[in-house]
């Protein structure tokens, strides 16, 4: 179960908009030796393929950054798929062939719309072994944020993003306090995940701003 399965607001008419790509080390591991040099040279590799989004703590200090938070899992969002895919093909040189003789465990999860996590499977000869899906809210469902704040307020797995968070953004863009980017920027800083996507935000944001 990954954190990222229950964004919203991506349109399967509009594919590559976003794709995330989450790494984790299953718990027995987490202490194995050689697990932080792998999820290390994840990083490093997931820098050099120019990561659209990731988090301020890992950017600033990578060398430096608490291998006991690296250790048990790194995500990073991509709006660009082609970068994804050469990430993939990347890994597959060396990464993953040292990570196999090391018997060092690292999951990849591709999260994003399924037409998309195939297409990138399909171009680098990865197999798809799982499929999460989420099949949405039940229930009292008009209660609920609108659509395009459930999408920002989603954008964070571990619920940092508040819906009143969001309604103030609003407020203060119409009030020309705040840029639409800046918004995104004020959404995102919270999430020490790295899955917020500052440019889908901005969009949604200008989006909320001109309804009345």
């Amino acid at each position: 179960m990954s954190h990222t399965s229950q964004r919203r607001g991506l349109d399967p008419s509009r594919p590559g908009q976003e794709l995330l790509v989450l790494a984790m080390v299953s718990k027995p591991f987490r202490n194995k030796k050689g697990i932080d040099e792998a999820v290390m040279g994840l990083a490093a590799k997931m820098l050099e393929h120019g990561r659209d989004h990731w988090p301020k703590w890992v950017n600033d200090r990578l060398e430096e950054a608490s291998k006991r938070v690296l250790r048990s899992s790194l995500a990073v969002a991509f709006t660009d798929v082609k970068r994804v895919e050469n990430l993939l093909n990347d890994l597959k040189v060396d990464w993953l062939v040292r990570n196999k003789e090391k018997e060092l465990p690292v999951s990849i999860v591709l999260t994003g719309l399924q037409g998309d996590t195939h297409a990138c499977c399909q171009k680098t000869g990865f197999k798809e072994h799982t499929y999460l899906h989420s099949l949405g809210f039940f229930g009292r469902v008009h209660d609920l944020p609108s659509e395009d704040e459930l999408s920002l307020i989603t954008m964070c797995g571990h619920g940092l993003i508040a819906k009143n968070r969001v309604k103030h953004l609003v407020s203060s863009i119409r009030k020309g306090e705040l840029t639409p980017e800046e918004a995104a920027e004020d959404i995102a800083r919270p999430c020490v995940c790295g899955i917020g996507n500052k440019e889908r935000a901005q969009e949604i944001f200008e989006r909320l701003a001109k309804r009345r």
